[in-house]
């Protein structure tokens, strides 16, 4: 005998555990793989494998179809160059401290 007392009050009987066994594994089988797929999702997930396919294949063609990169001047004028001869522009690039919102609101024109 050993110097520790038998605490466990679990049945020695292996059928027992074996009914055990069969309904947790019937309650999981229940909770994790439902018996019908997921309505949204079934009819793409047999269509996978072509879908993937696709995908790459318009990936492809969408890189051959970009413009090749040439070495020519940038274009110099535009709406997001700064103009040179402003001399607001040149006043708000270079001052320490951002102007008022009156001054942004009323550039050009005098307050009402």
């Amino acid at each position: 005998m050993s110097e520790y007392r038998d605490l466990s009050r679990l049945p020695e009987d292996q059928a027992y555990w074996d009914d055990l066994e069969s309904r947790v594994m019937a309650g999981l089988q229940d909770e994790i793989i439902p018996a019908e797929p997921a309505g949204l999702w079934a009819p793409l997930a047999g269509r996978a494998l072509a879908l993937g396919g696709l995908a790459a294949a318009a990936a492809l063609a969408a890189l051959l179809l970009v413009p090749a990169r040439t070495t020519q001047q940038v274009m110099t004028a535009g709406l997001l160059r700064l103009p040179e001869n402003d001399p607001m522009v040149a006043a708000f690039v270079s001052a320490a401290a951002p102007p008022s919102l009156t001054t942004l609101m009323f550039s050009g024109e005098s307050p009402r």
